[in-house]
């Protein structure tokens, strides 16, 4: 796809695609870019995207996989909501920001991976994802889980380092870097 732009109304008559590579000349996914593309398997983010616009791959419930690549920064509300098949969620280093139920429902989830830039994860980012079962964090200091700018407890550790949240497995590991547990422990959101 040769735009800067990806979005609109462009692929609603394409629900033939199975595999997506965006080139490096796209910039944003706009709002509802892919909604409820049905056959959509895998789809590459070039690191020239910075933005993943709301809904963009809402109800895609064949999505496999998706590459991440550095340079995204924001990942809007509900952009990968019900993506059913979803097993991973590799996030890249230069993420700073995931919106309310990006990956809400997305029930395959069995992993996500946080880079060193997060500041804030919206509320019930991960709700519903009930095989979640593995989140890797590698920042030192935790980003603030909020909604319309309260903080709100999303994710929390116990002496063990298990987490839970509503709609989430109660078997979640959380690794963070060595060093930083009392940070975690004591940081409200987390």
């Amino acid at each position: 796809i040769e735009t800067k732009i990806v979005g609109g109304t462009w692929f609603a008559d394409a629900q033939a695609l199975t595999d997506v590579t965006l080139t490096d000349k796209v910039e944003r996914i706009n709002n509802e870019a892919f909604l409820g593309h049905r056959n959509i398997r895998r789809i590459v983010i070039p690191p020239s995207v910075k933005r993943i616009g709301n809904g963009a791959f809402m109800c895609c419930p064949n999505l496999e996989e998706v590459t991440f690549h550095e340079g995204l920064e924001r990942i809007e509300p509900e952009a990968f909501r019900q993506c059913t098949s979803l097993k991973e969620a590799a996030l890249p280093n230069t993420l700073r920001y995931i919106g309310n139920a990006a990956f809400l429902a997305c029930s395959s989830l069995e992993s996500a991976y946080f880079g060193q830039q997060m500041d804030s994860i919206g509320l019930g980012s991960f709700y519903g994802c009930s095989k979640l079962s593995k989140i890797v964090v590698d920042d030192y200091t935790p980003a603030q889980c909020v909604n319309n700018n309260s903080a709100y407890v999303v994710i929390y550790t116990t002496g063990n380092y298990f987490l839970t949240s509503q709609g989430m497995s109660r078997n979640v590991v959380l690794f963070v870097p060595k060093g930083c547990t009392k940070r975690y422990r004591e940081s409200e959101t987390w």
